[in-house]
């Protein structure tokens, strides 16, 4: 439920800054907002698919393993479960291990995020063949950009980096709809 919360407080924002960039002559500070209500979006969304999928994905691979011989694939397996539950560990100098949060990149978190939702719904994806996903690529190179920025020229949102955002974001819910059962969008 709190997932939900977000991504509609998030959509809510996605259309005031979309009102207020048709609204003004330089939206060059509200594209750069976008790019980081979008991205906000992005992250809560991917966490809402990874706490969807946990308990359903992580019951199939426990059903699995006893009938898996293969040893490496049990491993896999079982280090599905600690991603799905964000789980990272680490050996300290005392020789304890220590479970920390898991740290992935993005890309490769929303990747994992919609993998597993195809999987837990028996409707398995390749996320980066989707129509959409160079859009997403790109996006992300704007949005570190954005953020981290090393020049005055790097704040600038050219139209069709914006579209780019966009799509990203798009390409987000069409991979969650095929993920789910859906045959087009």
């Amino acid at each position: 439920m709190t997932h939900e919360l977000i991504l509609k407080e998030i959509q809510s924002e996605f259309k005031l800054i979309e009102r207020l960039i048709d609204e003004s002559p330089d939206n060059s500070h509200l594209k750069r907002i976008m790019v980081r209500s979008v991205f906000s979006g992005i992250e809560a969304f991917a966490s809402a698919i990874l706490e969807f999928s946990k308990l359903k994905r992580s019951s199939q691979i426990l059903k699995s393993m006893t009938a898996h011989s293969n040893h490496q694939e049990l491993h896999k397996e079982f280090f599905e479960i600690c991603a799905l539950n964000n789980m990272d560990y680490k050996i300290d100098d005392n020789g304890e291990i220590k479970i920390s949060p898991l740290r992935t990149r993005l890309k490769d978190r929303v990747v994992f995020a919609l993998k597993v939702l195809g999987k837990s719904t028996a409707n398995e994806i390749n996320p980066k063949a989707i129509e959409g996903w160079d859009e997403f690529v790109k996006a992300i190179k704007v949005r570190n950009r954005v953020t981290h920025p090393k020049s005055f020229k790097d704040l600038e949102i050219l139209d069709q980096e914006y579209e780019s955002i966009i799509k990203a974001f798009q390409w987000m819910i069409r991979c969650n709809h095929r993920a789910t059962g859906g045959k087009t969008y």
